[in-house]
């Protein structure tokens, strides 16, 4: 047998990378991520607001909190927004300082960016009274800090209760998502609002959190849809490519196959044979004994062949009782040896119900394409029969 060339150790890889089950397996897994992605978007965008929808709750639900604190002892908040100036003893220090401190607290044990408390000094301006950031941070807010009022802020002081906003970019602040909460005396007269504003971080963090769990679903669905309609695929490809009485291969992937490897040896050299395989009398068997009876023979032939088989050799049913194999890397000689086993094989067989058959075995050159080796091997095998059957024929040289 001639020697197989040296191939690099990328060839296994390249092998691989072309190999039809690879490319089927992967060009599957891309659709499925392009469809599950295009979901995962859609899941993404959907959760995203629903989180805006929940933050803006919760930024309602903890300025009113804090609005119904400060009116459950609002005279000294009435009393702070009446102030003529915030001047040292102009107002109540220690009530705002206590404010100040709950207000710290409040934001801290709510994660929210900011929470403030304003008045209206103006037709467009607000003063801050409280404000729960860090004194020593440069966002705090001193007592009396103006700004100019915004039209949510219009909003709560006209009577409409509380307001809420979607993400929005406030001048000077950045993106925040921000609740409203009025502030009224004791004859229900709003006289300042609570603020609260929670950050793009808080989203974004939340939002990462969301993406991880749906990146571990979609990758599971994803793996599993693939693997199944790989599976699905591969079934019906198998269907196709394998003869259901003997489990061999089908002459449509033995045509396919036989095409592949005369690529192959034309491109890289080296040697390809084929045998051709008829049962002897096979009609006979038939007759006599009954179809199951033949079935039961073509199966115990195609089990002989693929026993004297490598790995590497393709077997096929093509016909009734017609087999083909594929030898790759197989000279002449050492096919026509190959043919010898699987004879003397069947001749052992103890039954009465005997089994010989007519080999041909030819080589490839050159100038043969598939269907010219192929009729070579089968004028092979007409050659066997021919000359008494039970026997292997070689054709030496292909005119």
């Amino acid at each position: 047998m001639e020697q197989k060339r040296k191939s690099s150790w990328m060839e296994p890889l390249f092998s691989l990378l072309s190999s039809r089950k690879y490319t089927i397996f992967l060009s599957i897994l891309l659709l499925m991520m392009m469809i599950f992605s295009g979901i995962g978007l859609v899941i993404h965008r959907s959760v995203q607001g629903l989180l805006v929808e929940e933050l803006r709750y919760t930024a309602v639900n903890t300025a009113v909190t804090a609005a119904s604190f400060i009116e459950a002892d609002i005279e000294p908040y009435v009393a702070l927004t009446e102030a003529d100036g915030y001047e040292e003893g102009a107002y109540d220090a220690h009530y705002h300082e206590n404010m100040q401190r709950i207000f710290r607290e409040i934001r801290k044990e709510t994660n929210v960016a900011f929470i403030y408390t304003m008045k209206r000094v103006s037709e467009d301006t607000v003063q801050y009274l409280l404000d729960g950031e860090d004194p020593e941070s440069d966002l705090f807010s001193p007592l009396g800090t103006t700004e100019e009022i915004d039209a949510y802020q219009k909003e709560v002081f006209s009577g409409k209760g509380t307001v809420s906003t979607e993400m929005l970019l406030w001048e000077g602040w950045g993106k925040y998502i921000t609740g409203h909460a009025p502030i009224k005396d004791q004859n229900e007269k709003v006289i300042g609002f609570v603020g609260v504003d929670i950050g793009t971080m808080t989203v974004w963090n939340l939002m990462r959190r969301v993406d991880k769990v749906i990146t571990a679903v979609a990758f599971f669905i994803i793996l599993l849809v693939t693997v199944y309609t790989y599976k699905i695929i591969e079934d019906r490809s198998n269907a196709y490519n394998e003869d259901y009485l003997t489990k061999l291969y089908s002459r449509r992937h033995h045509d396919r196959q036989l095409e592949v490897h005369i690529r192959k040896v034309r491109r890289r050299g080296g040697e390809l044979s084929v045998m051709m395989i008829d049962v002897d009398d096979f009609k006979k068997i038939n007759d006599y004994y009954g179809h199951e009876a033949g079935d039961r023979m073509l199966k115990y032939v195609a089990g002989v062949i693929r026993k004297n088989l490598r790995k590497t050799d393709i077997s096929s049913r093509i016909g009734g009782d017609e087999f083909n194999i594929i030898l790759p890397g197989t000279s002449l000689e050492d096919t026509r040896k190959v043919a010898a086993r699987i004879l003397s094989e069947l001749e052992e067989r103890q039954d009465e119900l005997k089994v010989s058959v007519s080999i041909g075995v030819a080589k490839w050159e050159e100038s043969m394409d598939s269907s010219v080796l192929t009729k070579t091997a089968d004028q092979a095998m007409y050659k066997a029969k021919e000359s008494g059957r039970n026997q292997v024929q070689v054709i030496q040289e292909y005119c």
